[in-house]
């Protein structure tokens, strides 16, 4: 595995090793600009950058870094993990409404925003836009 991507699936069969770790801090950038390759590599859709860009443009996450930098960080470890991994296409939409219902739920102190049902649809299209670059289902 290349040094500076750790992707750790349960249920992999990959256990990462102390080696594997990157060696400079997490950064966020937000750079927008939309990925000029066709099919998609696994390692770029666990890239934060690429769902960073996409949540941002958002008109109620757009005044939100930390509410759309919270979305990201759960979306890549939680929710995109489970879409790739899902077996059948009612897991995959199952997938999709669990993280419709977290994106609908109200800000907490935890949870730094709160998306209505429209705004929350059109990034979860947007959202399935770019992985269907990658996963063709």
């Amino acid at each position: 595995m290349p040094k500076g991507f750790l992707v750790w699936c349960p249920g992999s069969g990959y256990t990462p090793n102390v080696s594997d770790l990157p060696t400079r801090p997490k950064t966020w950038s937000l750079d927008t600009s939309p990925v000029s390759l066709v099919v998609m590599e696994e390692n770029q859709l666990f890239e934060h950058s690429l769902w960073l860009g996409i949540a941002v443009k958002q008109s109620e996450l757009q005044d939100n870094l930390e509410g759309a930098a919270h979305l990201v960080e759960r979306f890549v470890a939680q929710y995109l993990p489970a879409a790739l991994q899902s077996s059948s296409d009612q897991s995959y939409e199952r997938v999709w409404l669990a993280f419709w219902h977290y994106l609908v739920a109200p800000m907490t102190r935890r949870k730094p925003f709160g998306l209505s049902g429209t705004a929350a649809d059109e990034l979860i299209s947007e959202y399935r836009n770019e992985i269907a670059r990658y996963d063709s289902r």
